[in-house]
């Protein structure tokens, strides 16, 4: 779906949907990853958390353990939207 942008390009809706846990292998980052690549372009994104990925919205996780990143940790919970 298409609509006109702000400075006259075509803006354009994506949705992703995250089912993937938050750590262990590289596509919960990723899926983030493209999900900013896409609104720094002014697109319109959105993200859906669905089975395992909706550990990724979990306040305060240790990933020590994991030796991983926690690459979470500026996105809003869903209690602060």
């Amino acid at each position: 779906m298409e609509e006109g942008g702000s400075s006259g390009g075509v803006t354009k809706k994506f949705m992703y949907i995250n089912r993937r846990a938050p750590y262990g292998t590289i596509y919960a980052l990723e899926g983030l990853e493209v999900v900013l690549i896409g609104a720094a372009f002014e697109q319109d994104v959105s993200m859906v958390f669905l089975d395992d990925g909706v550990f990724q919205l979990k306040k305060g996780q240790n990933t020590e353990e994991a030796e991983m990143k926690n690459f979470f940790t500026g996105l809003p919970s869903p209690g602060d939207v």
